[in-house]
């Protein structure tokens, strides 16, 4: 029977690779061949497509329930002649056959796993394979009754047997001994490889993978890889859900591991040397106020409760809906986290555009007082593009990320009943309600990690929302350069002011940017010395350069930026023509920002001792029409 079963093997391991284009096998130790079948490239469309391996196993498996049936049929034509001839002798019976049956699989599957170099020998052969020359005959010999375990027929799964047997035993202690440690290093491997490669920050998946993934902006492909790693291991818990309290364990430790890795690489970003130079927009998040203060804007609760929705849908790895496009450079890699706090598609109680123009002149004033005063230094804000985009890019990913583990979460048995399928972007869905009962401790520990992962691409968010604002600061304030002309410097020159230029190379865009852009420049008047058409013609190109850059960005026109462009304009006139104006049209800007524009004008010519009786005339009138300061 052993030679017949291996016969059976390599026939149907020949026909398999046949017809998969396969032309290599594998000899083994016992001298028969081994279905170590040789995959055909997925590309070739003349090769079928499928799981050689799998039809192989269901190939010879089919056959090997052919023959018991046979062996059954044969053995209940011996006992009806017996009884009929009054024959007495003991016949061999099933449990003989399936236990031969199951010899051969073991070899089999010793062979394909490899597992003698595995376990260093631990795993034998069966030892019925030991003798050549066992005789059929001898199972017609007399012997004393057996116990009949109960045999079912052979399956896939090694569950399938009612009672421990030969070959359940041995893959159960394959899996335990092998299989769990070794997919546990080739993961924890995977893993390293993928966060500790020199472009692991940098490097993102191309169109077509992103398309795959079902996402609208690239990914890290470390975030991918490890994602990758992570869905497997929710494979195997539905697999050999035996196993699935190991594997979830497993996912945890790798988890702990890859979120450590991230806040490493966050940091490099934040904080390149030392606490005492971390970039300014880090630090500041870190104040409770400020933090507080942004998470209580309406476009942060309304990604918020967004994300919560999407989640519940299952479409969280989609992104939230952006409705800015953004281009060229750090821009395209920063569409995403613009479009965070930018755009997150209000689906009720909708803010007039009166209430947003105040939220960001509240915000505005805020971030003015605050960081209007001592200045921004070069090295506390993040100059390298390339950092901007690899804090943009681990954003991203660490929302994505974050969004596949609470739906696999969701899917647990015990968890939301609204989501009881694991779902990923590319390996559909697969029930988890087979899964045993998990540890309320781990389950609680992968909400953490999930929790935590999300936290991250918050705090990148919100990084990213100050860091444009700080740098906005540094390069338009005439005292974050040490100079008290800065943007009003060059007069000669036809060219926006260098660091205008500078700032829109790098510019990026959340909502409300244009209001804090025209606050930075009106704020600058009060600290010029001298201003004259030149200087105003300069400060309209500054203007109209940022106008432009954000435009681009937006597909809108900033008008708080018109606004910005019009109280310069005032500086043609004099002080005079100013209150007549506002006597006439009403005051277009501030009691403060007309108090700016009139005592420069007299600075400018040097003429300081009228300015007091402008500002009284400029108050009369202001109250007079009721202006709110």
């Amino acid at each position: 029977m052993q030679n017949e079963l291996l016969s059976i093997v390599k026939k149907t391991t020949q026909q398999v690779l046949t017809d998969f284009g396969g032309n290599s096998a594998v000899t083994s130790a016992a001298g028969t061949t081994a279905p170590s079948i040789s995959l055909p490239s997925q590309q070739d469309q003349n090769v079928p497509q499928g799981k050689p391996l799998l039809e192989f196993l269901q190939t010879v498996f089919e056959q090997f329930r052919l023959i018991a049936a046979a062996h059954s049929f044969i053995l209940q034509c011996f006992k009806r002649t017996a009884e009929k001839y009054h024959v007495d002798v003991q016949l061999y019976e099933m449990v003989d056959v399936w236990s031969k049956i199951q010899a051969v699989v073991q070899l089999l599957l010793t062979d394909y796993l490899d597992i003698q170099h595995s376990t260093g020998g631990q795993h034998q052969p069966p030892a019925s394979f030991s003798d050549s020359s066992t005789d059929i005959s001898s199972f017609f010999a007399r012997k004393k009754p057996q116990r009949n375990p109960c045999l079912q027929d052979l399956s896939l799964n090694s569950n399938s047997f009612c009672r421990p047997c030969t070959l359940n035993t041995f893959l159960s202690d394959y899996v335990k001994e092998v299989f769990l440690g070794q997919h546990h290093q080739s993961v924890s491997a995977a893993v390293d490889t993928a966060t500790k490669a020199p472009d692991a920050w940098r490097a993102t998946t191309g169109p077509e993978m992103t398309r795959s993934l079902g996402v609208s902006r690239p990914l890290l492909m470390s975030t991918v890889t490890v994602e990758k790693c992570i869905r497997d291991l929710q494979n195997l818990t539905h697999s050999l859900p035996t196993y699935s309290e190991h594997f979830l364990g497993m996912m945890c430790s790798i988890l702990r591991n890859y979120r450590d890795t991230c806040h490493i690489a966050y940091r490099s970003i934040v904080q390149p040397d030392s606490e005492d130079k971390r970039v300014f927009s880090a630090a500041w998040l870190k104040d409770e106020d400020i933090n507080r203060f942004l998470k209580s804007l309406p476009n942060w609760t309304d990604l918020q409760a967004q994300k919560q929705q999407m989640t519940k849908l299952g479409l969280h790895q989609q992104g939230v809906a952006n409705g800015e496009v953004l281009k060229n450079g750090p821009r395209g890699a920063m569409d995403g986290v613009s479009g965070r706090m930018a755009n997150p598609s209000r689906s009720e109680e909708e803010e007039s555009p009166e209430e947003v123009r105040q939220r960001n002149a509240r915000e505005a004033e805020i971030l003015a007082g605050n960081l209007g005063e001592g200045g921004i230094n070069a090295h506390e804000i993040i100059s390298d593009v390339g950092q901007l985009r690899m804090l943009a890019q681990l954003q991203e990913s660490m929302e994505w990320f974050a969004g596949c583990l609470h739906l696999f979460i969701a899917g647990l048995p015990g968890q939301s009943k609204q989501q009881q399928t694991l779902s990923s972007p590319s390996s559909g869905s697969q029930t988890l309600e087979s899964l045993p009962p998990i540890l309320e401790n781990t389950v609680r520990s992968l909400q953490q990690q999930a929790r935590d992962f999300e936290d991250l691409a918050d705090t990148c968010l919100l990084v990213l929302h100050l860091e444009v604002r700080v740098q906005c600061f540094h390069y338009l304030l005439p005292r974050s350069s040490g100079s008290s002309i800065s943007v009003f410097g060059g007069m000669d020159s036809q060219e926006p002011d260098p660091k205008v230029l500078q700032l829109s190379r790098v510019l990026y865009v959340f909502e409300g940017l244009g209001h804090l852009i025209a606050k930075i420049l009106i704020g600058s008047a009060q600290h010029a010395e001298h201003i004259d058409e030149m200087a105003i013609g300069k400060m309209c190109r500054n203007i109209f350069t940022l106008q432009q850059t954000l435009t681009n960005i937006t597909m809108a026109r900033e008008v708080a930026l018109d606004y910005a462009r019009r109280y310069y304009e005032l500086f043609y006139q004099t002080p005079e023509e100013i209150l007549n104006g506002v006597v006439d049209k009403g005051p277009q800007f501030s009691e403060l920002e007309y108090m700016n524009a009139i005592q420069l004008l007299h600075k400018s010519k040097g003429d300081t001792g009228t300015a007091n009786q402008h500002l009284e005339r400029l108050s009369e009138i202001l109250g007079e029409v009721g202006v709110t300061v």
